[in-house]
Order: C-alpha cells, then sequence, then structure tokens
C-alpha cells in the first residue's frame, strides 16, 4: 500500500513539475506592439525586420503611430500589448489604468535641442533665453524644458500650439502654420526645442540659411540635475504580463538585441527605419542615431533612473507596482 502511494506521489509531483513548466513556458499567440514614429521607435526597427524574416521567438504585430494618444488609449483599452512611447505619457497612462501597465525598460535618453531660424540674437547660454517665447513640443518636452528654466532662473514664455514634435519642425523651416481654416499664414518662430532626428534633418536643410543648434538640453538637464534625462521607455500590458510571462521575456530579449544592433549598424538601421515608417529619410535617420541616445537600461537600475527622473519633473505616481 505504502509503495503505491509513493508512486502516486511521485507521479502527481511529476504532472505538477510538468504544469508549472507549460505554464511559465505559456506564449502568447500574437504579440501586439506600438511605436512612435520618431527617435522612441528606432530601437524596434531591427526587431521588426527579424519578424519579418520569421527570426523571433513571438509572433509579433507591429504598428507606427504618429499620436502617443492614440497608443495611450490601446493600452487603456487593452488593444495593445506592449508599446514604446514618452516616459510622461507611460506615467499618465499607469495612473489612468491605476496600475494597468508596467514599464519593463528606457530605450531612449535625452534627445531636445534649442534651435534658432536665423533671426534674432544668438543664443549660446542657456540664460540667453531670459525674456524670449521658445516654441515647444507639449508634455515632455515642455517639462524638461520648464524644469531646466527653473533651476537657472530664466523667465521665458514657452508655447505649445503643435500637437505632434513633426507639425512644429514643419512651422519652423517654413514659417508657416494652417489656420482654423486649414489656409496657411505666416509664423514667426524664431526659436524651437526641435527634437532628434528631426534637428539633423533642420541643419542638413537649412545651415545654409542660418537656421543653428545652439544648446543641447541633455547638457543643459546634466548642468543643473545629477539624475538622467530619460524621455523614452517600453511598457507591457500588466495582464497580458502575467498571462503571458515567456513571451514578454522572448520580446525583451530580442528588443535589447535590436537597440544594439541599431546602434552598431546605423546605415542598415536607417533602412530598416524607413522600410517600417518609422521616419521618412534612411540617411537622415542614419546619421541622427548617433546622437539619439538610444539605449537600453532594465531592472534595478531602470527603476532608479526613473524614478529620479520623474522626482525631478514632480510626477507623481499611484499606489502599485509600476516597475516591470
Amino acid at each position: 500500500m505504502k509503495k503505491i502511494l509513493s508512486l502516486t506521489f511521485a507521479i502527481l509531483m511529476i504532472a505538477l513539475s510538468v504544469f508549472s513548466f507549460a505554464s511559465c513556458k505559456k506564449t502568447a499567440e500574437t504579440v501586439r506592439v506600438s511605436v512612435l514614429n520618431g527617435t522612441t521607435g528606432f530601437g524596434m526597427a531591427y526587431l521588426m525586420e527579424d519578424d519579418a524574416n520569421g527570426k523571433t521567438e513571438n509572433d509579433y504585430e507591429f504598428a507606427v503611430e504618429t499620436d502617443a494618444s492614440i497608443i495611450t488609449a490601446g493600452l487603456i483599452n487593452g488593444t495593445i500589448d506592449i508599446a514604446a512611447l514618452p516616459t510622461n505619457a507611460a506615467a499618465s497612462v499607469y495612473n489612468a489604468t491605476e496600475g494597468g501597465v508596467q514599464i519593463m525598460a528606457i530605450n531612449t535618453l535625452g534627445v531636445l535641442n534649442i534651435m534658432q531660424s536665423g533671426d534674432g540674437e544668438r543664443i549660446d547660454d542657456i540664460k540667453d533665453l531670459e525674456g524670449k517665447t521658445i516654441y515647444c513640443p507639449a508634455q515632455n518636452p515642455q517639462q524638461i524644458l520648464n524644469y531646466i528654466l527653473k533651476q537657472n532662473n530664466v523667465n521665458a514664455t514657452v508655447l505649445t500650439p503643435f500637437k505632434a514634435p513633426v507639425e512644429l519642425v514643419t512651422a519652423f523651416m517654413t514659417q508657416k502654420t494652417a489656420n482654423e481654416s486649414g489656409a496657411q499664414v505666416a509664423i514667426d518662430i524664431d526659436i524651437a526645442v526641435i527634437p532628434q532626428p528631426m534637428a539633423t534633418q533642420v541643419l542638413n536643410k537649412k545651415a545654409s540659411a542660418g537656421y543653428t543648434l545652439s544648446l543641447d538640453l541633455t547638457e543643459e538637464w546634466n548642468k543643473v540635475s545629477d539624475k538622467d534625462l530619460v524621455q523614452g521607455c517600453v511598457v507591457v500590458n500588466k495582464e497580458f504580463a502575467e498571462k503571458y510571462p515567456h513571451s514578454v521575456k522572448a520580446f525583451l530579449n530580442e528588443y535589447e538585441a535590436s537597440i544594439k544592433a541599431t546602434n552598431e549598424n546605423p546605415t542598415k538601421a536607417g533602412e530598416y527605419i524607413v522600410k517600417y515608417e518609422i521616419a521618412n529619410d534612411a540617411a537622415l535617420a542614419a546619421q541622427a542615431i548617433p546622437s539619439c541616445n538610444i539605449v537600453y537600461y532594465a531592472g534595478d537600475e531602470m527603476k532608479a533612473m526613473m524614478e529620479n527622473f520623474l522626482n525631478a519633473l514632480g510626477i507623481k505616481l499611484k499606489e502599485g507596482d509600476f516597475y516591470y
């Protein structure tokens, strides 16, 4: 009888072990990943190419968006599993979903620059912005600029009339914008905050017309803060992460490799970036990659960097676990 019980117990333990292993190996049929066009999405290009060629462990469904609000809405309603987006947007979605998303990795450090159209006094120092009007993308760039200005006791007017950075860049380069009826009207933008790779685009096309890169805001941030400037990250739907841990782990491994390949092979990365509509100029993307601060930080290092950045900007998180 004891032998029968021992045998039964052994079989039961084996069955439980197999079940546990199978649960850990549970893989999603499709992993839905959304990225913003521009620098935040650059590191995903090699992964998208590998997926297209059947070289990934996961089966991915990628979407590239121009508006972060589309991605945040998808994370909130559960139609997106993983997304690359600005750090402030990640915090906002976390609060909006009351912990429904988690940050898995930091993918972009500082990419902002103060640029001038060629008119007015040359900006050589952050103090030179005193009394000036600065056009800036909203949300993350605006918060970063305001922090730098405040730490330097500089009073400037910061305007954010454009919904997306590309709209600001277009207006900056053409000195025109659309009014309510859609007609093009003149706009006077002497000073603007322009992210990479768009800053490189402006210099390539407008340097002869006097357009200049006056200040690197990462350098200005580092002068007033000992914390890293953290602008982009990748997040996961928490329910998806709990249900498919193996898929998430596979993604992180493949994504880290993709970022490494992007930094090591900018020319090829530029081709993939255009192929998957993350940007529209391969040569420009390749040229800008060394200035885009594309990185991969996960785990405790990510947590420390993110907490310091959010604290510096005064961004509060609701109770829960923001970190994967």
